[in-house]
């Protein structure tokens, strides 16, 4: 007849007393198990066994305390998930309920006020989870994703921006992403931030007339970098919505030219104008007969009606023919920003 004992082992390295069973089976000489090591049983600290039943306890207070936060944070989600459904009420009549300012002005609020020894990037991850799955329940809600074969960057800046249980497409080239975007098979497009040296670049295909199309919204990674495979990529999200101010952003707008104008001449009216520049890619325009193009990056908000885009015009004095605003982006969160709270 089997018999199973039960031996108290108390483990000073982890604070707490282990049970350890072994099996005696009777009468059967050629098998044994035992779950201690040959030779004699250690015997528990007499101290540390009197103090375990007090720890314990302490231990299940603690996780009826955890488990009573998790229900209130259960709670408070139903409950936000029930005002967003009033929220979608009112803006039923909005085809594209981004609201791309708000979710910066949310993460931004968030990050100042933390405290404690949670990591920011994981409560701002949580955020966006809540922000993104909510944007699925006011209406369908896609992404497309600028991403070659057999390479995944952008797809992963995708995935960490966008909640997990949105679709997100694959596309081989960046006109791709800017097509589904504009006819509307997609919500949002992620394509790769633009270089000076690009061969072909995707913003002159933002420039284009009509009301639908689309508009920078994001700059990827906001919240710090994921685990993606390749760390160092950046990128834009486009959405066929008007640019909000979010109080800390940066601006795109394009311009053509009927001349090529020096860069060091753009940079200088740009600051004299007080549109102080961090980007101005310059670009000849193959569609039309060599056009000089230009795309120009700010460091603020920039309304349709600013008068600081007419006293730049004025003060180039040069002809200057379309010039098309491209929206623009709310300032990710620095590394700083995103450290440890102080205590």
């Amino acid at each position: 007849m089997p018999a199973r004992c039960f031996a108290p082992w108390w483990d000073q390295r982890r604070g707490t007393l282990d049970r350890n069973v072994f099996f005696d089976f009777a009468h059967v000489s050629l098998y044994h198990y035992s779950a201690f090591p040959r030779g004699k049983p250690r015997s528990p600290d007499k101290d540390a066994l009197e103090a375990m039943p007090e720890q314990d306890e302490a231990l299940r207070a603690l996780r009826r305390e955890i488990d009573d936060i998790d229900e209130q944070l259960h709670e408070l989600i139903v409950r936000r998930t029930q005002v967003i459904e009033k929220v979608c009420d009112l803006k039923r009549d909005q085809p594209v309920k981004v609201r791309a300012a708000r979710e910066a002005q949310i993460a931004y609020r968030l990050v100042e006020r933390h405290r404690g020894a949670f990591p920011k990037r994981d409560l701002l991850r949580i955020w966006r989870e809540l922000i993104m799955a909510t944007l699925g329940i006011e209406g369908p809600f896609s992404v497309a994703v600028y991403a070659k074969e057999n390479e995944d960057a952008y797809w992963d800046l995708a995935r960490d921006h966008f909640c997990l249980s949105l679709p997100m497409t694959r596309h081989g080239s960046a006109q791709q992403v800017i097509t589904a975007v504009t006819r509307g098979d997609a919500t949002a497009g992620v394509l790769p931030l633009p270089r000076i040296d690009d061969p072909e670049p995707w913003w002159p295909y933002l420039m284009g007339a009509g009301g639908e199309r689309p508009r920078v919204i994001f700059r990827l990674p906001f919240a710090g970098r994921g685990n993606g495979r390749e760390g160092h990529t950046e990128a834009l999200v486009i959405c066929p919505i008007e640019q909000e101010a979010s109080g800390r952003d940066r601006s795109l707008f394009a311009f053509e030219t009927e001349e090529p104008i020096p860069q060091g001449t753009i940079q200088a009216t740009l600051t004299k104008c007080g549109l102080p520049p961090t980007m101005v890619h310059p670009r000849m325009d193959s569609h039309s007969g060599g056009t000089p193009l230009y795309l120009i990056e700010v460091d603020d908000y920039l309304a349709k009606d600013d008068a600081r885009i007419d006293a730049f015009i004025e003060a180039l004095k040069r002809p200057v023919g379309s010039i098309v605003l491209l929206g623009g982006y709310a300032k990710p969160l620095s590394d700083d920003e995103l450290a440890p709270s102080a205590e």
